[in-house]
């Protein structure tokens, strides 16, 4: 889990691209970029992060079809 450490982007994970479950609630994370790689992302937890754009940060768990519509597609 990468929840609550303070992190402000999403990168570094370039390499991980298997990855199925993503942690990272409780950041300073404001945009949602670098996803597109993770074709095989299941769960997207990353609730409570100054997302632009975002009005409820709860809003933020995802899974599946989701995270695909919204933000792989996207970014």
């Amino acid at each position: 889990s990468l929840e609550d450490n303070k992190i402000q982007e999403i990168k570094g994970l370039d390499l991980l691209v298997k990855l199925e479950i993503l942690y990272l609630g409780y950041n300073e994370i404001e945009e949602i970029k670098n996803l597109k790689k993770f074709e095989k992302l299941k769960l997207l937890f990353i609730r409570e992060n100054p997302i632009k754009g975002i009005s409820d940060p709860f809003s933020l768990d995802m899974m599946g079809e989701d995270i695909i519509k919204k933000f792989l597609s996207k970014y």
